[in-house]
């Protein structure tokens, strides 16, 4: 998708991260917090750039046309277990143009090509049906079905997909996206 690009964090990305992830709806289908603090955005930039700085996370602003509409990371990087957690959000002007998945794409890219990792993981609640449409545009597969076991945000009956992407499936899915 032309104009999609991935940056690493950064402040310049402050304003629109704060404002976009204020929006409730954003807060409804993810695990942003709801409200969201007024440093918010802040707090997640010291969050992002620790991770980086320590190895366990790679965090971007998501870009159109060089405008940050969003955010996507790969966290929890376990080089021994060669593995990590992918997440995402879009700001609601932007959903359904397609802009998560490719910016996925990029993100799982770098990953298998950058990071010591094998094995992509990412959670969603079952609700979120645009969440998993892109999860499954990405190539990652439902591995289990939980209900919410430790995250107070949920309630304890909320329904959570656990996904995975191995690299294999990502270069078979990459090589079919491609014919």
């Amino acid at each position: 998708m032309a104009g999609i690009a991935l940056e690493f964090a950064h402040r310049r990305h402050l304003d629109a991260i704060q404002r976009y992830a204020s929006d409730p709806a954003i807060g409804a289908l993810s695990n942003v917090p709801s409200p969201y603090p007024a440093d918010g955005a802040a707090q997640w930039l010291a969050w992002a750039e620790g991770e980086r700085e320590a190895g366990t996370g790679v965090h971007f602003a998501v870009t159109l046309d060089g405008q940050c509409i969003g955010s996507c990371g790969l966290t929890h990087i376990d080089g021994k277990a060669r593995r990590c957690q992918f997440g995402y959000w879009i700001g609601k002007p932007f959903w359904g143009k397609g802009y998560a998945t490719d910016a996925g794409s990029q993100a799982l890219r770098r990953g298998f090509h950058e990071l010591p990792v094998d094995t992509v993981e990412a959670c969603c609640l079952l609700r979120n049906s645009a969440s998993l449409r892109v999860l499954e545009k990405l190539g990652f597969d439902i591995f289990a079905e939980t209900s919410n076991g430790n995250n107070p945000k949920w309630p304890a009956d909320e329904p959570i997909g656990h996904y995975r992407l191995t690299r294999a499936a990502w270069q078979a899915h990459q090589s079919q996206a491609a014919s």
